[in-house]
């Protein structure tokens, strides 16, 4: 295959039309004009790009991808039509190609002028680290949390809570429904709250 400026392709912004399981469809979001000033009328879908996420073996950071979002593109500048079949570490390449639309490989971002303020990780000119979920959701943490510094809590804490008929029966190993407090008259008061 000749290489010329006509079908040489780097990097570019496309917008996810189809997600897969590993990889998505999409179309460019730049039209392409030919040096004889002929405009790209067609924008056709490419399909099956291997979408990419942060990550490495021992960790990974992983977000939903859907239709109308924004990946860029970047092109193998190699034959990469082996390599996306299982991402082997040594690859042999069917042929010398390269740079075209067949070595695409996605990104997932968001131009910041197209924000809308869903779920964020922020991390401030202060060094603070936020975590916002998006309105009405959680944020989940599936692991022992340690703290080694201050915790100062605006909302309620919840931990390990039992319910029995709409009442708080226990947090974590402490009983409420059998708990004893001390008192000035001594440690043995009828239990708080009284069931």
């Amino acid at each position: 295959m000749r290489f010329t400026l006509e079908n040489i392709e780097t990097i570019l912004p496309a917008v996810i039309t189809e997600v897969n399981e590993g990889s998505i469809n999409c179309k460019l979001c730049i039209r392409k004009i030919a040096p004889n000033g002929v405009l790209d009328i067609h924008n056709y879908e490419i399909k099956k790009v291997p979408l990419l996420k942060l990550g490495g073996q021992n960790a990974e950071i992983t977000f939903p991808s859907k239709a109308g979002d924004q990946v860029l593109l970047l092109s193998l500048s190699r034959d990469s039509s082996q390599w996306k079949k299982d991402f082997e570490d040594d690859t042999f390449p069917k042929s010398c190609s390269g740079l075209t639309l067949n070595d695409f490989i996605a990104i997932p971002f968001i131009p910041e002028k197209k924000s809308k303020g869903a779920a964020k990780i922020t991390i401030d000119n202060d060094g603070n680290i936020i975590l916002e979920p998006a309105s009405g959701r959680q944020t989940i943490v599936k692991s022992d949390l340690i703290f080694e510094g201050n915790l100062n809590v605006t909302g309620d804490v919840l931990a390990g809570v039992m319910y029995q008929n709409n009442q708080v029966i226990s947090i974590g190993s402490v009983s409420l429904k059998n708990h004893l407090h001390p008192t000035t008259v001594g440690p043995t008061s009828k239990p708080t709250p009284t069931v």
